[in-house]
């Protein structure tokens, strides 16, 4: 069977597409992946959890590990993994309190989700940014959860959790911050 060079090229360009549909996050599993992530935080469960990320997810978060360490390198330096599995992670997890939790932008290639988010909360929100990495679910829940996050680089505004949790209490009002920073201003340039 002989095929003219347009019907070779259009068989090349499905069966390429084919395989990239089925390795490569679509605009709608990316969001999908972002949204289980921001339910980790806003609606924690065990069960939820262990269906959305792999046994061996890595977690690296400086503002985490520097909020466990109290701002000291024990346990853990920065720029280490906070947490190297699924266990240790909804272990902490279950330690804190659910929190509205808003995803607001979602960026993705094949296989990272990057998302901006925020935790709507008093009295000043905390945003922050996840690079989420997956890998295809080959489980049985394949269908419901195409794609597991199995690695987590995330940042967040840790001044503001720590003025949430009432672990910091500001020192001024915001009618003289301004006239503050200039007046400090020279011992930044030491």
């Amino acid at each position: 069977m002989r095929y003219s060079p347009v019907k070779l090229a259009a068989l090349s360009a499905l069966a390429v597409n084919s395989v990239v549909a089925g390795r490569c996050l679509t605009d709608a599993a990316a969001n999908r992946v972002a949204q289980n992530f921001a339910t980790t935080f806003s609606n924690f469960s065990e069960e939820f959890v262990n269906s959305t990320y792999t046994i061996d997810v890595k977690d690296q978060t400086d503002s985490v590990a520097w909020l466990i360490s109290n701002g000291t390198a024990c346990p853990n330096g920065l720029g280490s993994l906070t947490f190297a599995s699924r266990r240790a992670l909804m272990d902490a997890q279950a330690t804190q309190p659910d929190l509205p939790f808003i995803i607001q932008n979602v960026w993705h290639d094949c296989t990272e989700v990057i998302t901006r988010w925020k935790f709507d909360i008093e009295p000043q929100q905390v945003q922050g940014i996840a690079v989420l990495g997956t890998v295809c679910n080959e489980g049985r829940s394949k269908r419901q959860e195409p794609y597991l996050i199995n690695h987590i680089f995330s940042e967040f505004n840790t001044g503001a959790f720590l003025v949430f949790q009432g672990d910091y209490v500001p020192t001024q009002s915001c009618g003289n911050v301004n006239e503050d920073r200039v007046s400090k201003k020279h011992l930044w340039a030491k």
